[in-house]
């Protein structure tokens, strides 16, 4: 026999007591383990009541929050038993009130009272495990339950009773609702300004929500991997590796890129990271992408990755003079021809397209940044 059964015993003889026994000195009749029992007052080992009692100490400090309460239904008797705690949830005065499970139902809301198992489903032990449901006090105020079921079976496997236990989750269900309709809102006003929230790993995978994809130009399945697809090789390849290098250092980064959506004009965009730090060392990455609607960068590819169609020719030279190189220099440098350099530096427009972007990563490798400022000037620096 187990603790329950115990301390069920023992709380049955009390409520069998005759209203005129006294309360001191009276013992309980207690099933002892075994085929064998003791009568009143034959205890051979006073541990059982010492566990009760602790039992009863317990069961009273948990319910002194006013968050909890249990009750049971024996089914042969019709007997119901609810604990202090339960009356306190319901907003029920325990004096002059016969507690039952139909008095339970009564004060649970109306629309919630279909999803709760009926008097007849418990008697018939079919009944849900847990339920979350409102109740309406006598007072009008309301409160959210969470309530467990357990039904007890008999030798014959015939359901004997029903026990249950009640935790108020008023602040829990009412913190979760907020918490929705305020990513809801969040979601809604994002949508409206074109503004995407993700989160980045440290093996450089991205969460997105899954209609970032429709933003962003790239097939669902690879936002997680590659969700900067469509910004093109060159433009993806550096957004990637200044990604790498404030990974290694830790600090912030925002860079500006342009999106090539499949059948769409392009996107420019600008990219914020933030790391987050558990505690002292950089956990994930928190990061905000917004398309510049009607907004057109003078410089997309920030943090030293010019755009090429931003760049002038007067962007070269400085960048020539920072690291004290002639057009020859250059020219080696870049794999171009003197005459290309030439041209390219004097704003031909005859010059292929791909011609600038050689001289542009050539200056790069040797150490010349391009930084877009606010005004849509470009300044031009060197680094080491």
């Amino acid at each position: 026999m187990t603790f329950m059964d115990w301390e069920e015993a023992w709380r049955k003889s009390r409520r069998v007591l005759p209203e005129d026994a006294p309360e001191r000195g009276v013992e309980p009749f207690i099933v002892r383990p075994g085929p064998t029992t003791c009568g009143p007052g034959q205890l051979s080992d006073p541990a059982p009541q010492d566990h009760l009692r602790r039992s009863d100490e317990l069961l009273n400090l948990v319910e002194s929050h006013g968050l909890t309460g249990a009750w049971a239904w024996i089914f042969d008797t019709d007997e119901h038993v609810w604990s202090p705690g339960c009356f306190n949830l319901l907003g029920i005065d325990p004096r002059g009130t016969r507690p039952s499970y139909a008095l339970l139902l009564d004060r649970v809301h109306p629309d919630d009272r279909a999803g709760l198992a009926r008097p007849t489903d418990l008697v018939r032990g079919d009944a849900p495990a847990t339920q979350t449901f409102r109740i309406i006090r006598p007072d009008g105020t309301l409160r959210i339950l969470c309530g467990r079921n357990d039904i007890k079976l008999g030798p014959d496997g015939a359901p004997r009773s029903a026990l249950g236990t009640l935790l108020d989750v008023t602040e829990r269900e009412r913190d979760i609702k907020a918490h929705v309709s305020l990513r809801r809102q969040t979601r809604d006003l994002s949508r409206k300004a074109r503004l995407l929230w993700f989160a980045m790993r440290h093996d450089r995978t991205f969460d997105f929500e899954a209609d970032a994809a429709d933003v962003l130009g790239c097939p669902p399945a690879s936002l997680g991997s590659d969700p900067f697809a469509c910004a093109g090789r060159e433009a993806r390849e550096g957004l990637y590796r200044s990604i790498a290098d404030h990974q290694a250092s830790g600090t912030e980064m925002q860079r500006d890129i342009v999106l090539h959506p499949l059948g769409g004009a392009p996107r420019p965009c600008r990219i914020v990271m933030i790391p987050n730090r558990d505690p002292g060392a950089v956990a994930t990455w928190t990061g905000l992408l917004q398309v510049m609607d009607g907004v057109e960068p003078a410089c997309p590819e920030s943090e030293g990755e010019g755009h090429p169609a931003a760049m002038r020719g007067f962007h070269l030279r400085a960048g020539r003079a920072l690291l004290d190189w002639s057009m020859h220099d250059l020219a080696a440098a870049s794999g171009l021809s003197l005459s290309t350099v030439r041209r390219i530096e004097v704003d031909d427009d005859a010059q292929p397209a791909r011609s600038r972007p050689r001289a542009l990563s050539a200056l790069r490798r040797a150490g010349i940044r391009f930084m877009p400022l606010r005004d849509g000037t470009v300044a031009v620096s060197r680094s080491g």
